[in-house]
């Protein structure tokens, strides 16, 4: 009896033992529970950061994928700038020497300008002299074109026959010069000079007396006595 009693004694204070442990544990359990709370808020919150930093981690991922796929599309195109950047410098340059030359042909041709002002200006004034001179001829054109007539066929024939005509008389009135009397002989023309010069004496006196032509034949007729006197009063 006595051992049934220890026993149930020894269970009771092993139940108060436990009630007492269960009780402490039990409010360390609502401590626990007061305390987890927020940290299970923290971690929910911490959870939901997490998602949100993964997705924004996706959306930078995707985004450094763009940059990095527009990088590559800005080298590129950067290399072609570069080379486009190449030949615009070389055809700049070439364009530079080509401007310095069209420079040089343009100071050439100003130049060239400038003298043919110069030339146009003597030319102007050229003109205006020849349009004088022009006018001035066309002035005597019209005071000979009465004689224009002068020019034709016919009488540029007559005028030829007229200088050969002319030429025959000169030189008939030349060979008259040298000798006036060419039908006469040597005796009868030296008698004639001696008669021109009042040197034919007859008794009583010189005669004076007028030479006539009878058919190609000069005679001497002697003058009457008041035409001796006054040959020409008649």
């Amino acid at each position: 009896m006595k051992l049934t009693a220890d026993r149930y004694t020894r269970l009771s204070r092993a139940y108060l033992t436990l009630a007492d442990k269960f009780q402490q544990l039990d409010i360390e359990h609502m401590t626990f529970k007061q305390q987890i709370v927020p940290l299970l808020k923290a971690l929910k919150h911490y959870q939901q950061q997490a998602r949100r930093w993964q997705q924004e981690k996706a959306q930078l991922v995707n985004q450094i994928r763009s940059l990095e796929e527009k990088q590559v599309q800005l080298e590129s195109a950067l290399a072609v700038a570069t080379t486009r950047e190449h030949q615009l410098t070389e055809r700049l340059q070439g364009q530079s020497a080509e401007t310095a030359t069209l420079q040089s042909t343009l100071n050439a041709l100003q130049k060239a300008k400038t003298a043919l002002e110069a030339t146009v200006e003597s030319l102007s004034e050229e003109k205006a002299t020849l349009q004088t001179e022009v006018g001035e001829l066309a002035s005597r054109c019209e005071t000979l074109s009465p004689f224009a007539g002068l020019l034709d066929t016919d009488s540029v024939a007559a005028l030829a026959d007229a200088e050969t005509q002319l030429e025959l008389v000169e030189e008939t009135l030349a060979e008259m010069s040298a000798n006036p009397t060419p039908d006469l002989s040597p005796i009868d023309q030296a008698l004639l000079s001696e008669f021109e010069a009042g040197q034919f004496l007859i008794e009583g006196g010189s005669i004076d007396a007028e030479p006539q032509f009878v058919s190609g034949m000069a005679t001497v007729t002697p003058l009457p006595t008041a035409e001796r006197a006054y040959p020409h009063s008649a």
